[in-house]
């Protein structure tokens, strides 16, 4: 019984350990999405202000010098905010296939509970179908004893017979 016990709490850890381990990277995944919304978002930022520094210095008759660093520093924002954008769909993937691990490790641990009941109820009737088998087995021996002569006694019967052949 204790061996059974152990087998089943076994298995019920392994499944509640895989289950929090579904939950941290389901954590992490979504700090990793939080993180890259806020680097799109800063891009997008910086990729207005540089809109309206070109607006107002265009508008002033700015060198040329000065409008190509800023036109420079608008396409590599403009490339950051692609890859920003890339990494932000990853992490949401990432983190939907978290979700997902999360969920089927709970269904998981919920299948092992219904096992871990299931056996239980099956171990507890067989053990008393095993009681209730020592019990008219202990029963029925009882009764032989009662039945039948002990081993040393002799009936009437036997006495005579016994002394006739002497």
């Amino acid at each position: 019984m204790k061996r059974f016990h152990s087998r089943v709490e076994s298995l019920h850890r392994v499944r509640e350990q895989t289950e929090k381990l579904a939950r941290l990277s389901a954590a992490v995944s979504q700090a990793q999405k939080h993180e890259a919304d806020q680097q799109v978002q800063q891009t997008e930022r910086e990729i207005q202000e540089l809109s309206q520094m070109a607006a107002q210095n265009f508008g002033v008759g700015c060198s040329s010098t000065l409008m190509q660093s800023v036109m420079a520093a608008m396409a590599h924002s403009q490339q950051q905010l692609g890859e920003n954008r890339q990494q932000q769909e990853q992490a949401e993937l990432e983190l939907t296939a978290a979700i997902e691990r999360v969920a089927e490790a709970q269904k998981d641990v919920q299948v092992v509970d219904r096992f871990q009941e299931r056996e239980f109820r099956q171990h507890r009737q067989r053990q008393m179908v095993d009681e209730e088998h020592v019990r008219t087995e202990s029963s029925s021996r009882r009764h032989a004893r009662r039945t039948k002569p002990h081993g040393n006694a002799t009936t009437e019967a036997e006495s005579h017979t016994t002394g006739e052949q002497r």
